[in-house]
C-alpha cells in the first residue's frame, strides 16, 4: 500500500509539474496573441489612415490639375488680347 501510495504521489507531482509548464505556456501563447492582434490592429489603423491621406493627394492633385488648365487658357486669352487677336 505504502509503495502504490509512494507511485501515486511521485506521478501526482509529474502531472502537476507537466500542467504548470503547460499552463506557463499558454500564457506565453495568449501574450504573442494579444501582441499579434495589437499589431494587426496597428496595421489595419496605418492602413487606413494612408488610404484617407491618399484619396486627399489625388483630390488635391485633381484640382491642381484643373487650376493650372485654368491658368493656361487664361494666360492664352491675355497674350491675344495684347497681341490684338
Amino acid at each position: 500500500v505504502e509503495g502504490e501510495r509512494t507511485h501515486y504521489k511521485n506521478e501526482t507531482e509529474k502531472l502537476e509539474t507537466k500542467l504548470s509548464e503547460v499552463g506557463g505556456e499558454l500564457a506565453e501563447e495568449r501574450a504573442a496573441a494579444a501582441l499579434a492582434t495589437e499589431r494587426a490592429d496597428a496595421e489595419a489603423a496605418e492602413r487606413l489612415r494612408v488610404e484617407r491621406d491618399n484619396r486627399e493627394f489625388l483630390a488635391n492633385n485633381q484640382r491642381l490639375q484643373q487650376a493650372s488648365e485654368r491658368l493656361e487658357l487664361e494666360l492664352l486669352h491675355w497674350r491675344s488680347a495684347e497681341n490684338g487677336g
